[in-house]
């Protein structure tokens, strides 16, 4: 940095410089995306008054991560966001759920996940939320389930977190409240506008290969990352996600009236046209590139 601060885990100031002129020059519509979009991924931030790297120039970013992975995917988009028919943070808006990827003529989004399934902290309560878990508990017959516990900080000041289980066990890697949010953003437009295509919602998590796994001279720590993953991927094949994905749709339908003008029969079609997959970045390019 221009003070004389140096990141140790981000590129070098002319290696992002390559990679930066490289994506604009054969990639501009994913330079584009990234420049116009909600994640501020290609500039350095303010952070709490301090000037800080871009977050697509960490060695961990998992923007880059995804852009390797789908710049030579035809029709790709990078950055999506859907509304969720949630109130905003302010009066008069409406949340919207951020997605890392889209590929339109396909209706497959994209959710991508590179370190942050390391260092997953508490999950904070929203009331605003409450009524749309109520919902899907009560629809699953109790398969869905929420917890809500209350923490008082060293200020004095009182934060609510949830916990969410499934037929009795605790989700404690997976990120459930994004998923949810995401699945909202997508019942939500396949309410309102119909589709060739089944939409498909694909979990994209980086697994460590072997060869990086060997860097690491702690064998616990390794042990440790190889048993995250896994855990990772057991909560999302345990989960029934187009069981979730059913009820989010009637969920916007009977509660926020989207898609008001359906018939049930319909309703219950949208429901029931979805797909939820697992997969590494191998199984991703298998995939999308069969």
């Amino acid at each position: 940095m221009g003070d004389g601060r140096i990141y140790t885990a981000y590129y070098t100031n002319e290696k992002w410089a390559s990679f930066k002129t490289n994506m604009e020059a054969l990639y501009p519509r994913a330079y584009d995306d990234f420049m116009s979009g909600y994640g501020n991924e290609l500039s350095e931030r303010n952070m709490k008054g301090k000037m800080v790297p871009p977050k697509m120039a960490s060695y961990s970013s998992s923007s880059r991560f995804i852009f390797e992975l789908s710049k030579d995917i035809p029709g790709f988009h990078f950055e999506c966001k859907l509304p969720i028919s949630i109130p905003g943070r302010y009066a008069g808006q409406e949340a919207e759920a951020s997605l890392d990827g889209y590929i339109p003529t396909k209706n497959i989004y994209i959710e991508a996940k590179c370190h942050e399934i390391y260092k997953r902290g508490k999950t904070e309560f929203k009331e605003k939320y409450r009524t749309f878990y109520d919902y899907l508990r009560r629809k699953t017959q109790g398969d869905f389930n929420f917890r809500v516990d209350s923490h008082i900080t060293r200020g004095g000041n009182e934060i609510e977190y949830v916990e969410f289980f499934w037929k009795q066990n605790r989700i404690e890697n997976l990120d459930l409240k994004q998923l949810l949010c995401h699945m909202l953003g997508i019942a939500k437009k396949s309410l309102t506008s119909y589709h060739s295509e089944r939409p498909c919602l694909l979990y994209l998590v980086y697994k460590p290969s072997q060869k990086l796994l060997n860097y690491i001279q702690d064998d616990s720590v390794a042990n440790q990352i190889i048993s995250i993953w896994e855990k990772e991927k057991d909560e999302a094949n345990m989960i029934d996600f187009q069981s979730l994905y059913f009820n989010v749709v009637h969920y916007l339908n009977e509660q926020e009236k989207i898609g008001i003008i359906l018939s049930q029969p319909e309703v219950s079609g949208v429901g029931n046209s979805f797909d939820f997959r697992f997969c590494d970045q191998d199984e991703y390019k298998r995939y999308l590139n069969p």
